[in-house]
């Protein structure tokens, strides 16, 4: 599940944050995450450019930044060397010549009763990770796309639909109709309504959590 989609989603809420000229960006927190000027030339209304611009950042920072080293935090002490164990790790004496099987046994068995069952035994050493053992794609990429639904100035190709928002931090009824091609949808009625005024208010608190540096949280 934690392949590049799912961490690109990150950087989707990045380039809205940065978009947004009411939302200021921690620079020095996402100073390895490239350029801003990158951000601000992503066309959010065309799916070619989003693709394009986050295959380049991928390739450019993202697969570095989520990447761990092949080792995962496990060292090799040899003989004579002064042994120092750190309080979150704990080390193995295997004996040369121990046949597989009975290594990877006794290991899992000795991680099994000596690691906290609350924690995981897994060291990870990627710059970046995500705060959250589970994400539900769909439900931020729906979000991600309810706060394109509001009028975001510097925005490429949005400047001749700034006439249906009221001003920045309005969602447009009249605009997510036409969008959406259903005119005649109920969006006005009080219910219908404040639902996408609810679903919006999540979005904007994602983009503004990812401004400062935290993803996936909704709080």
């Amino acid at each position: 599940m934690h392949g590049s989609p799912i961490y690109t989603l990150w950087w989707e809420y990045l380039v809205r944050a940065y978009q947004s000229p009411n939302i200021t960006v921690d620079r020095e927190r996402y100073e390895a995450w490239g350029s801003p000027k990158r951000y601000l030339e992503v066309d959010i209304w065309s799916s070619k450019s989003r693709a394009d611009a986050g295959r380049v950042w991928w390739k450019e920072h993202g697969r570095y930044l989520f990447a761990e080293a092949e080792n995962r935090g496990v060292e090799l002490f040899k003989s004579g060397q002064k042994l120092a164990v750190p309080n979150d790790a704990f080390c193995l004496q295997i004996p040369k010549g121990t046949p597989a099987t009975e290594m990877i046994a006794a290991i899992k068995r000795l991680v099994h009763e000596n690691v906290d069952a609350s924690k995981t035994s897994h060291i990870s050493t990627a710059q970046e990770h995500l705060s959250a053992n589970e994400i539900r794609a769909d439900a931020y990429r729906r979000w991600l796309k309810m706060y394109d639904m509001r009028f975001v100035p510097g925005c490429p190709n949005f400047d001749s639909q700034a006439e249906y928002a009221k001003d920045e931090e309005v969602f447009s009824i009249k605009f997510i109709n036409e969008v959406h091609g259903t005119d005649d949808y109920p969006f006005t009625k009080a219910g219908n309504k404040s639902d996408i005024y609810r679903q919006l208010w999540k979005a904007r608190k994602l983009v503004e959590n990812v401004a400062r540096g935290q993803f996936p949280s909704v709080s």
